[in-house]
C-alpha cells in the first residue's frame, strides 16, 4: 500500500491549506486592528498567506535536507565499514567517494544554515515592519484610511 497522495488529493489539500491560511489571516488581522480591517485590506491577507506558505515550504525543505544529510553520513559510515571488510575494492576509490559524500553532506548542512538565516531575516523584517504600522493604525479612526 502506497503513502502517495493522488493528484486529486493534493489539489484538495492545497485548497484546504489556502482556506486555512486565509481564515487565519482574516482572524488575526481583525483581532489586531479591529473587525473588518482585513476585508478592507486584501493585500494584508495575501501577504499573510504568502508568508505562511513560504514558511511551511522552507520548513519542509529544511527537514528533507537535514534527513538527506543524515542519510549521507550513514552511507559514508557504511562505505567505511565495507572498505574494512572487502580488501578487493580499491581503498583510494572508496576514500574519494567517501570524501565526496562528506562534501555533499557539508554542502547540505550549509544550505540548511542558509535557509535558517533567510527565515531569521524574514522574521526580523516582519518584526520591524509591524510596530510602525501598528503605531500608525492606532491614530487612525476605525474603518477609514
Amino acid at each position: 500500500m502506497s503513502n502517495q497522495l493522488t493528484p486529486a488529493d493534493l489539489m484538495r489539500q492545497a485548497r484546504d491549506t489556502a482556506e486555512t491560511y486565509f481564515n487565519q489571516a482574516v482572524r488575526i488581522i481583525d483581532e489586531k486592528f479591529g473587525e473588518g480591517y482585513a476585508k478592507e485590506r486584501p493585500e494584508l491577507i495575501a501577504g499573510f498567506m504568502n508568508a505562511a506558505a513560504r514558511d511551511f515550504d522552507t520548513s519542509i525543505k529544511r527537514q528533507v535536507l537535514y534527513n538527506l544529510s543524515i542519510d549521507f553520513n550513514r552511507l559514508v559510515d557504511e562505505i567505511g565499514i565495507q572498505t574494512e571488510c572487502q580488501s578487493s575494492i580499491d581503498s583510494s576509490d572508496i576514500n574519494n567517494l567517501s570524501n565526496q559524500l562528506g562534501e555533499s553532506a557539508r554542502s547540505i548542512a550549509g544550505s540548511i544554515d542558509s535557509i535558517a538565516t533567510s527565515l531569521d531575516n524574514l522574521s526580523s523584517t516582519i518584526d520591524r515592519f509591524l510596530p510602525p504600522v501598528e503605531e500608525f493604525i492606532s491614530f487612525m479612526p476605525r474603518g477609514r484610511i
